[in-house]
């Protein structure tokens, strides 16, 4: 399968790294994601994995603590 370039498609890195991780969580032979993705590709992965129905839906306290992820890794990333 051809791979997709994420952020050839979207110009905003977030969007990009969250789009890959939801297209990879949808894919039930995908393995969990590590400390070494971006918080938005985790986001993104979690989000697919529970729209494909492959988990269940994260609580809103999970989803807050990576969307604050999100937002401190976009922060740390304009600093530099």
């Amino acid at each position: 399968m051809k791979e997709i370039d994420w952020h050839a498609i979207y110009p905003d890195p977030i969007d990009a790294e969250c789009c890959h991780g939801y297209y990879d969580g949808r894919r039930p032979d995908s393995p969990e994601p590590s400390s070494n993705r971006h918080p938005a590709y985790i986001h993104g992965f979690r989000n697919g994995r529970d729209d494909a129905g492959i988990t269940r839906r994260h609580e809103t306290a999970q989803q807050r603590r990576e969307a604050w992820a999100m937002i401190v890794a976009m922060c740390s990333e304009d600093a530099r």
